[in-house]
């Protein structure tokens, strides 16, 4: 019967012609549909990857939304920046009973002004060179927090990176400057990772600068930016911060003017 030679047939004999292999086996007939789900699986895949890679590109391309450019060679950003280094200077040495406080505040048009016309000069005087992928630098004071970018000329293309960092006050009146937050483009990146690409980032000869390292453990978080926020001026009187906000696009610095000591003390 034919049963019995189905049974007894040798599983190493050829197949019969006329037999149907299983569904499963390589040849059966599910074999063509599983590779066309396999490959439009793939190719699917690679399609979202593909624009996600686009998209993050694009994101990271794309200025912050509050970005303003400025150009440094305009005779109008250069009266803005020598204005505000000018008002800035006064209001330190201006002639104040001891212990009375003071604010000044600066906009983001005027600390733009001055972060690219007279930082790369204030720099240079320090024998800091500013990198050269930097090609502008810009600032916005939000609320409670400060908003700082760069934008980089890379050799594949132009690229903004920004933080967002929030000015501190210690108990022991050191002032402390924290990544809150940090993006490439508009793209959100950890901050920890934006201040270690930040070391890798940076040339040797600014990077092992004492006070570059300063800067980015105080960005890092692990020490403050300035351990003592005063300065002592020239004729012997000392101008402490006691308080730095952030509100409505102006930083406003409030200082104590404190008499100089008399001799002998």
């Amino acid at each position: 019967m034919t049963g019995t030679a189905l049974e007894t047939r040798d599983p190493s004999s050829p197949t019969d012609s006329s037999a149907r292999p299983s569904p499963d086996e390589p040849g059966g007939r599910r074999l063509p549909f599983r590779r066309r789900y396999l490959v439009g699986a793939a190719l699917l895949l690679i399609a979202a990857i593909t624009i996600v890679a686009l998209l993050t590109i694009s994101l990271a391309a794309q200025a912050p939304p509050w970005w303003r450019s400025v150009d440094a060679a305009d005779p109008t950003t250069i009266t803005l920046a020598e204005d505000v280094e000018r008002g800035v200077f006064n209001a330190l040495h201006r002639s104040r009973p001891g212990g009375e406080a003071w604010t000044v505040s600066i906009s983001a048009a005027q600390a733009n002004a001055w972060l690219n016309v007279k930082m790369p000069r204030w720099l240079e005087n320090r024998r800091i060179s500013m990198p050269k992928r930097v090609a502008e630098i810009q600032a916005e004071f939000e609320s409670s927090v400060v908003a700082l970018g760069a934008r980089l000329i890379t050799d594949d293309g132009e690229h903004y990176v920004s933080a967002t960092v929030t000015p501190t006050l210690g108990e022991d009146d050191s002032l402390w400057m924290v990544i809150a937050g940090a993006k490439a483009g508009r793209l959100d990146l950890p901050s920890g990772w934006t201040v270690s690409r930040l070391r890798d980032w940076l040339p040797p000869e600014v990077r092992d600068r004492e006070s570059t390292q300063a800067v980015l453990n105080a960005l890092a978080g692990l020490a403050p930016l300035f351990p003592d926020a005063s300065v002592r001026l020239e004729d012997g009187r000392r101008v402490r911060l006691v308080e730095i906000r952030a509100e409505e696009g102006k930083l406003y610095i409030t200082c104590i003017t404190e008499a100089a000591p008399r001799r002998g003390e």
